[in-house]
């Protein structure tokens, strides 16, 4: 009767002499040189993808300076009309006497609704401009008129003294006429400012620069990809996840 074994010794054998090898290597160092050269490969592909994000950063703060720039300049030359507007119907109830105030209402309609026309996918037209130009004009003499007809009250000189800017500064009034890239107002503005200013009253916020520019560079981003019509979710995911493993 033959003795069959239950085993296999020439594999015992093998994965005896493994596990010998690797306690050999182990004991002379060998090991920890090995796995030491695959973390320095790991550290310098890392070392890598950090110094090209923070290239790619570089570029888009510098894209955010120079677009916040731009338009900090022109809102310093366009009036918000909306608030024009404002001061106009105020202008209307305390110089009920007085006419070119509602025209004044009845143009700033007509000229944010040709701006609006032309976001829409109108064209512009050169003829519309000028004629709401030369409305702009006959309305600052018709109140150059009345005022000088009626001088304003002690009580209420508001709507004298916007007659003048108006008068003296048109092109900040009448920009967004020639430059459709410029809006009326600045409604979109003072929404995002809202944000800033409702976060910055909650307790323990923005107690370093560092935090006031993460959370203002999270909204541009934020507004930017709403205004590109694209998925927030999937965006916002994007970029945190741009060269690394996921």
């Amino acid at each position: 009767m033959s003795i069959v074994p239950s085993f296999d010794t020439g594999a015992l054998r093998i994965r005896l002499k493994t596990a010998e090898d690797k306690v050999k290597a182990f004991e002379s160092g060998e090991k920890y040189v090995q796995m030491q050269e695959q973390f320095k490969a790991v550290f310098r592909e890392q070392n890598a993808r950090i110094r090209k994000l923070e290239r790619e950063l570089g570029k888009a703060h510098a894209q955010t300076v120079s677009v916040r720039k731009i338009w900090s300049e022109i809102s310093q030359n366009q009036e918000c009309m909306a608030h024009i507007k404002r001061y106009i119907i105020n202008s209307m109830g305390n110089e009920k006497g007085l006419t070119w105030n509602a025209m004044m209402k009845e143009w700033i309609k007509d000229a944010v609704t040709y701006w609006n026309d032309i976001h829409d996918g109108g064209k512009e037209a050169p003829g519309k401009t000028a004629g709401l130009e030369r409305r702009y004009d006959k309305i600052m003499a018709a109140a150059k008129s009345e005022y000088e007809y009626g001088p304003p009250s002690e009580y209420f000189k508001e709507g004298y003294n916007l007659y003048k800017r108006m008068a003296e500064e048109k092109e900040r009034y009448t920009l967004f006429l020639h430059n459709p890239s410029v809006e009326p107002d600045n409604n979109l503005a003072e929404r995002c400012a809202g944000k800033f200013k409702r976060k910055a009253a909650q307790v323990m916020c923005f107690r370093s620069q560092d935090g006031i520019d993460w959370f203002c560079g999270g909204l541009s981003i934020i507004q930017s990809i709403k205004a590109a019509g694209k998925n927030l979710y999937e965006s916002v995911t994007e970029r945190f996840n741009t060269g690394l493993e996921v």
